[in-house]
């Protein structure tokens, strides 16, 4: 339980607790013709924004930290995050989308899977994309009064 203060300053706040179903969605992309190197990665990010965009989502925050990690690319959403990996010696990109929320949420998954893949130029040869999803719980919000 939230204490009554907290409570009163949230006026959104509701102790009633949704439960949501969640679906993560892994994509292998080989074979990508998009230039992988460093310089080219912030366009790539825009690209990935933009796909989200399309799709409906709401966008939060987008982490990107070159000083860490300038391959790693992390999308946080409002119905989840959408995490990116590159490894541009193999020509390779892995998508992790991770959507909760309703059906129609989740439905989104699939229907960006080859967004992504076409955001590096990935699919041009068959075989060289590969997906699998599992079915997980979201998570919980306090429901909006």
């Amino acid at each position: 339980t939230v204490c009554k203060k907290i409570k009163n300053k949230i006026p959104a706040y509701n102790e009633k607790v949704t439960s949501s179903v969640g679906v993560l969605v892994v994509i292998e992309a080989e074979n990508v013709t998009a230039a992988l190197e460093p310089k080219n990665l912030p366009e790539i990010h825009k690209m990935i924004i933009k796909v989200a965009e399309n799709h409906g989502l709401s966008i939060v925050d987008s982490s990107r930290h070159p000083g860490l990690d300038v391959n790693a690319f992390l999308l946080i959403l409002i119905e989840g995050y959408i995490k990116v990996q590159i490894y541009s010696d193999a020509h390779y990109v892995a998508f992790d989308p991770m959507l909760w929320g309703s059906n129609s949420v989740i439905d989104k998954s699939q229907e960006m899977k080859q967004d992504l893949v076409d955001s590096v130029g990935g699919g041009k040869i068959e075989g060289s994309v590969s997906s699998y999803k599992i079915s997980t719980t979201g998570i919980e919000l306090p429901e909006k009064n």
